[in-house]
């Protein structure tokens, strides 16, 4: 099942690896999807199209 949101950005952090962080309204909270860390920028991309269903 798709996680519907706002709105996601991918976020470098410390030793090169990146982050997801998601909000599900305009002026909502950035929150961060736990557990789940990428060592490149596109594999974190490719995920979070899985998983997101990003409301236009």
């Amino acid at each position: 099942m798709k996680i519907k949101i706002l709105e996601y950005r991918i976020v470098k952090i410390e030793k090169g690896l990146f982050l997801i962080e998601y909000k599900t309204a305009p002026f909502g909270v950035w929150h961060e999807v736990k557990d789940k860390k990428f060592k490149t920028k596109p594999k974190a991309e490719a995920w979070a199209w899985k998983n997101f269903d990003t409301i236009k």
